[in-house]
């Protein structure tokens, strides 16, 4: 009989036991997180060259549409006479003139109607929605405000009023532009003197006796549409036969219609709701607050895709997961480096998503990609598992079903994918309760 201290002791680990053996998994499927790493940095890569698409595209036809104003500018000068005594001290009389900052006044009354013409461009495999828009404005100047509160050195230039609208940039323009009062019309210039703004301005002279005025101008525009509530009382109604509007700014519109055929929005803003000085010395705040239309693209998969590699992880987690519980119940063990392979086809999984999203749209491609990968898995699991490589076929159809749920309910996404990992955690402590860990059943762990 041997004595005790001639028993060596057995090995602290078992590598061939189940314990050790999800420890492995679990180093594995970490190790999973630095291909789906890689290609959500492609993802990221390819939605850039799509942004950079779009601004490409938008900026040869025009840009993106912000337009502030109109605002009235009114020259001031600053008038005195002053006493000059000569060294044989005769005194003189001589009139002085000095230029003041001039008189910026905004709109009483602003109403702006817009219908815009909408088709898609192509720059390499992406589409981009591009518009062309018909513009009415119709505004007025309530004159009477600038003369108070002036000081009594200060002259109004009215002779020299312009009017000025402010625009990204006048590239936008497409055909004549034109600006009437009743029977009087004025010709548009680009530039604005004042600021260093850019935009459109016309010479109106005298504006005391010139009522609505009404411009009407053609712009080409991409992205969006924007206006700035300048008038005391702003309207705008928007129609365009792009059926994918995306509202947004300061302000929402107060009655809005959306169908296959296009849309139609009214906005009303009064001056309280705004935080616009009605007269100023700059164009400084006029084009601080702005609200319109975007022409949201839905094509955009991009997001879906990224959001898809963030619970890459989580799906090879849980496939190995119901791997490692089904070889508990098959002849054969499967090998790390077979769930090495099977990690790898899931990866692949989200770049053959992403490759066949920008050529057949989403929905389409999340079906061929998903089919493919959980064919390959099949058939690779039918190798080790057997006729239970159909639970495995189920649960990654379950899997695949419920990914494609949460990246459509981005609202949910949380409560779904919480819901998931709980059940996950659950069924693994129920079907593994019983299980040896440390080896054999009935083995006392090693000490």
């Amino acid at each position: 009989m041997q004595d005790e201290a001639d028993v060596k002791p057995g090995p602290v680990f078992n590598f061939g036991s189940r314990g050790v053996r999800m420890f492995i998994l679990v180093v594995i499927a970490l190790l999973m997180m630095i291909p789906i790493g890689m290609i959500s940095a492609v993802v990221y890569e390819r939605a850039s060259y799509q942004r950079s698409a779009i601004a490409e595209v938008g900026q040869s036809w025009g840009g993106a549409v912000d337009i502030s104003g109109p605002a009235l500018i009114v020259p001031v000068e600053a008038r005195w006479v002053q006493t000059i005594t000569d060294d044989e001290g005769n005194e003189t009389q001589k009139d002085m003139v000095t230029s003041r900052l001039p008189l910026v006044l905004l709109p009483e009354m602003l109403e702006i109607n817009v219908d815009t013409q909408t088709q898609l461009r192509s720059r390499g495999i992406f589409e981009v929605p591009v518009y062309t828009a018909d513009i009415e404005m119709r505004f007025d100047f309530n004159t009477d405000r600038l003369g108070q509160n002036l000081p009594e050195r200060d002259v109004i230039m009215w002779n020299r009023a312009s009017v000025a609208l402010l625009l990204p940039s006048t590239r936008s323009f497409t055909g004549a532009a034109r600006l009437t009062a009743g029977e009087s019309s004025f010709d548009l210039e680009p530039g604005i003197p004042l600021g260093g703004h850019s935009g459109v301005r016309a010479m109106l002279g005298d504006p005391r006796e010139l009522g609505v005025l009404e411009l009407k101008m053609g712009l080409n525009g991409a992205q969006y549409f924007r206006v700035s509530p300048a008038g005391r009382l702003t309207t705008m109604s928007f129609t365009s036969d792009w059926p994918h509007p995306s509202f947004n700014g300061a302000f929402l519109p107060s009655e809005r219609e959306i169908s296959d055929e296009g849309f139609s929005a009214r906005w009303e803003v009064p001056h309280i709701a705004r935080d616009i000085p009605q007269i100023s010395h700059d164009l400084e705040k006029v084009d601080d607050i702005v609200f319109g239309v975007s022409l949201f693209n839905p094509v955009n998969f991009y997001q879906k895709v990224t959001r898809s590699t963030k619970y890459g992880t989580l799906f090879v987690a849980l496939t190995f997961l119901a791997v490692f519980l089904m070889e508990g119940l098959a002849t054969k063990r499967i090998h790390p480096a077979q769930f090495v392979l099977i990690g790898a086809a899931q990866s692949v999984f989200f770049l053959l998503l992403l490759a066949l999203s920008e050529q057949l749209g989403f929905s389409i491609a999340y079906t061929a990609a998903s089919l493919a990968t959980i064919s390959l898995l099949a058939y690779y699991g039918f190798t080790g598992l057997g006729k239970r490589a159909w639970v495995l076929v189920a649960i990654l159809a379950v899997l695949y079903a419920i990914l494609y749920v949460l990246l459509q309910s981005a609202d949910y996404a949380l409560l779904i994918g919480s819901v998931l990992a709980f059940v996950a955690v659950a069924a693994t402590m129920v079907f593994t309760r019983h299980e040896a860990w440390y080896g054999k059943a009935g083995a006392s762990p090693p000490t």
